[in-house]
């Protein structure tokens, strides 16, 4: 019997993540005894057993080795479904509570190693503005396509304050150690955006 072309691929999908996820932790081990100024790509396809082009092409620079994950698409279709019976801060709380609230728990070690990378290191800090952006833009895109906020300016100003929120959340979460839990300090976070109200 043959094997479905759409399991095909989800398993290719699968080995992929797989490849990533392994190839991060390696950057991560790498970057923490050597320094990421002291690390090159190919000491990382070495140390993940992977060649320099796969690593390149799946991650393309070494910023992108710290910055990848594959969390968005999740917080962004719990979002587009929130938004159907849920305001907008509301349904942003909501979803990034359910879609995180897992891999969290899974992956806050990984996640933690990650954003603090990203807070010592200025060119990782400077290509993670860009994630940013692409996550406001699509916060935006959904916030208008639901109806719930019309007009693109105020939608893009709600999107950029929910994403300053989110990044805020996760750095005070990152220099407390994660002693706090993140819903927590989303929680908290999130309260300061009311206040503007």
């Amino acid at each position: 019997m043959k094997t479905p072309p759409e399991v095909k691929t989800d398993i290719r999908q699968q080995r992929r993540i797989g490849m990533m996820r392994n190839a991060q932790d390696a950057a991560l081990d790498l970057f923490e005894s050597r320094g990421f100024d002291g690390t090159t790509m190919e000491d990382v396809a070495r140390a993940s057993g992977v060649g320099p082009a796969t690593l390149y092409r799946n991650f393309g620079t070494k910023e992108r080795l710290v910055l990848w994950d594959d969390y968005d698409p999740a917080l962004l279709a719990a979002l587009e479904a929130e938004l159907l019976r849920s305001p907008p801060l509301r349904a942003v709380q909501t979803a990034l509570r359910r879609s995180l609230n897992a891999v969290y728990q899974k992956d806050a070690r990984r996640i933690l190693r990650r954003t603090l990378f990203t807070l010592s290191t200025p060119a990782i800090r400077a290509a993670a503005l860009t994630d940013s952006l692409l996550l406001r833009t699509e916060i935006s895109v959904l916030f208008q396509r639901s109806g719930a906020i019309r007009t693109e300016l105020a939608a893009d100003a709600a999107a950029g304050a929910v994403v300053a929120a989110l990044d805020a959340a996760i750095s005070h979460w990152a220099k407390d150690r994660a002693r706090t839990p993140l819903q927590t300090v989303l929680r908290r976070a999130f309260l300061g955006l009311k206040k503007l109200g």
